[in-house]
């Protein structure tokens, strides 16, 4: 199924407005990963993004109330949360062991930004976003002990395959957790 990207996009954020910047940016991000996960036609929105049927509506029904029966409409049959490969769980405890708080904001991240790693091309452009500094402001939002360690601003991908295999313990000791599995072409 072809669909307007930012004619969908902008149906998501039309109903209503957040009260805080951090909130309308959340919305905007959300809608993007959200809007990219919809336009693939051989994905159930569960399965790409990551999310049990269970966490997806929770996402949409806080989010985007008005579009609960088209987005859950589009859910598997199986457990879209289910990792896809090691590298994705690894990379999913990585977030979720260094996120900046506990909002459920970044629970659903964590899974949906391990889950879009999975994809060939750039982490900004499997979230739907409109470049690299907006998932580098997620990243700061959500995630900001990680954004701390990218010290030298590598990629995302690339630092996230890094510091999987590389390790980020501040002892400097090196340790695996898990073949990645990520694409990582730019």
């Amino acid at each position: 199924m072809e669909i307007d990207h930012p004619r969908f996009q902008r149906w998501l954020l039309g109903a209503r407005t957040a009260d805080t910047a951090g909130a309308l940016f959340d919305r905007h991000v959300l809608a993007a990963v959200l809007t990219a996960a919809y336009g693939d036609p051989w994905a159930a929105l569960d399965m790409g993004l990551g999310l049990s049927r269970g966490q997806l509506a929770a996402l949409v029904v806080r989010h985007f109330p008005h579009a609960a029966s088209e987005l859950l409409a589009r859910v598997s049959d199986g457990d879209g949360a289910a990792p896809l490969n090691a590298g994705e769980e690894a990379l999913r405890a990585l977030l979720l062991e260094r996120r900046g708080g506990e909002a459920l904001e970044q629970v659903w991240l964590a899974h949906i930004l391990a889950r879009r790693a999975q994809g060939r091309r750039r982490l900004w452009q499997e979230m739907g976003l409109e470049g690299r500094s907006e998932l580098t402001a997620v990243m700061t939002r959500h995630f900001r002990p990680l954004r701390l360690l990218n010290k030298t601003d590598m990629p995302w991908k690339s630092f996230f395959d890094h510091a999987l295999c590389k390790g980020l313990d501040e002892g400097g000791r090196r340790q695996c957790r898990a073949a990645t599995g990520l694409s990582l072409r730019r």
